[in-house]
């Protein structure tokens, strides 16, 4: 931060002042990511906004489970992660794969999205839903099917993307993970100048 400046430039996200720092996998029921331990996380995020040294606080937003709320399926189980994201200043779960088609999406919105804004509005905090096009290992995995979610006519982000607003939520997170937005056969290569 001191060296390249990087929370300088103007393309940096800030918030309330401060830069954004987003740490993603809080609390994924799988050892390999670290920390696994609530209270050690729990120190950690405390750190960044209010503990370090003024010139190095940021708003802190945290990459969560899908059902961090309910702590069952991909999240760990134990209380004390209820009490690490409640510290956090924005809380963007990942809910890339969860829903498949317009109706998965509708029931994503019901059972998800809005108990979730109802607790974060109760802990004041920044609810990032986030949002995807589709998805296909096919770009990595030539044996793989073409649309495992398809995409038609991108009503899929789009139907999301209208549900996260009717929720009541404020912003929401487009992430793309391992697909292009398009698929190959609709591809076309930039006009060069």
């Amino acid at each position: 931060m001191d060296e390249l400046k990087v929370i300088s430039h103007p393309g940096y996200l800030h918030h309330n002042g401060k830069p954004v720092l987003s740490i993603w996998n809080s609390g994924l029921r799988e050892d390999r990511y670290v920390p696994n331990d609530p209270a050690i996380t729990q120190e950690m995020i405390g750190w960044f906004p209010s503990q370090s040294p003024s010139k190095y606080q940021v708003t802190y937003m945290g990459g969560t489970r899908s059902r961090c709320r309910t702590l069952t399926a991909d999240s760990r189980p134990e209380a004390g992660w209820s009490e690490v994201y409640q510290k956090m200043d924005v809380v963007q779960p990942w809910a890339v794969g969860r829903d498949r088609d317009p109706a998965g999406v509708d029931k994503w919105k019901d059972d998800m999205i809005a108990p979730d804004l109802a607790l974060v509005a109760k802990d004041k905090q920044i609810y990032t839903p986030v949002i995807f096009p589709g998805f296909s290992w096919h770009n990595l995995k030539r044996e793989t099917e073409g649309n495992r979610i398809a995409r038609p006519r991108a009503e899929f982000p789009w139907r999301q993307a209208y549900n996260v607003r009717v929720a009541g939520a404020r912003v929401a997170g487009a992430r793309v993970a391992g697909a292009s937005v398009l698929p190959e056969n609709q591809w076309k290569e930039p006009a060069r100048r």
